[in-house]
């Protein structure tokens, strides 16, 4: 693109740039209606190149005309857009050169930037652009992730839950006095609870404590269990319960009377392997991003700097111990 530079017999003020074309411009019956920002866009007029739109955000800009009443705003004509990206892209280059005078162009905040962006633009050139699919990885890596999860391919229904016991001391007899009075502390809850739904932990907690007591019950929670994983009696309450929130029954189990609260769920499901690659596709580009930064490395000799790394980070390097 053509390069503008202001000489000395030809200045291009802060107040130019904000006041659109100068007056060497064709004249117009009409000032142009507001435009949409471009920002983050591309603008383009004839017999150039790209122009990108990366006006700061306080440069200033042509003032909006007040919309007439009962009548809409004009849409610009293909001139005056034209015209309008030209004189953003020559305020650009103009604070660019500005910029580059002062020596801004070297400071330490501008290449790192420019390292950022380096960097952002090989990544997405090697990775982004040409990883799209689980498709496009290699073989060995999609097997060796597929495998280590092949679990998820097929998947029985997991359920968590809460619970509220009256405790039995081990050795003490069915049916003998205190299994009789820990059922009926059970079945008094539980008869409390029956119908009621939405319910959390907490509210069962509550419940017992103002029927019965916290003296005589204790609680606890279950993470996510398949029916194998519990003992028979809890699995079975457990996985009878018709919705998320419900309470069971009095059930027996080995350490006493519980009332058992449905609290949680991981549905049962049946995937193809594909389907679980798709699934995995972000932990598997992450994985081949390692793989091949690291590929990188190994053809690169690196040698550290401690003194500039610990400077860099404001830190102090710790004293060498004396020989």
């Amino acid at each position: 693109m053509t390069r503008a530079t202001a000489t000395p017999t030809e200045s291009v003020a802060p107040e130019d740039l904000a006041s659109g074309p100068s007056s060497r411009a064709p004249p117009r019956s009409s000032p142009p209606p507001p435009r949409a920002s471009t920002a983050g866009r591309t603008s383009w007029w004839p017999g150039s190149r790209a122009c990108p739109s990366t006006l700061p955000a306080s440069a200033p800009r042509p003032p909006a005309p007040r919309p007439r009443a009962a009548q809409a705003a004009p849409l610009p004509s293909e001139g005056e857009r034209r015209q309008a990206a030209f004189e953003e892209c020559l305020a650009f280059e103009l604070l660019a050169q500005e910029a580059a005078r002062r020596g801004l162009g070297t400071a330490p905040e501008v290449a790192e930037a420019r390292t950022r962006a380096a960097v952002s633009a090989l990544v997405e050139q090697e990775v982004e652009r040409k990883i799209q699919t689980p498709a496009d990885l290699p073989d060995s890596l999609t097997r060796r992730l597929l495998e280590r999860n092949r679990w998820r391919l097929h998947r029985v229904e997991y359920r968590a839950s809460f619970f509220v016991r009256f405790p039995v001391a081990k050795g003490e007899p069915r049916e003998g006095p205190a299994d009789r009075a820990a059922r009926a502390n059970a079945e008094r809850v539980a008869q409390a609870l029956a119908g009621e739904r939405g319910l959390f932990a907490h509210h069962v907690r509550q419940r017992a404590r103002e029927l019965i007591g916290a003296a005589t019950m204790e609680d606890g929670t279950v993470e996510l269990s398949d029916p194998p994983r519990l003992v028979p009696a809890y699995s079975d309450a457990l996985f009878a319960l018709p919705e998320l929130g419900r309470t069971s029954g009095a059930v027996r189990t080995d350490w006493g009377w519980d009332i058992i609260l449905w609290t949680g769920v991981l549905p049962a499901r049946d995937i193809t392997p594909d389907e679980l690659a798709l699934e995995l596709f972000p932990e598997l580009r992450q994985m081949y991003f390692v793989a091949w930064s690291r590929s990188i490395g190994k053809s690169t000799k690196v040698e550290v700097f401690p003194e500039a790394f610990d400077r860099a980070l404001g830190m102090t390097a710790p004293a060498k111990e004396p020989r």
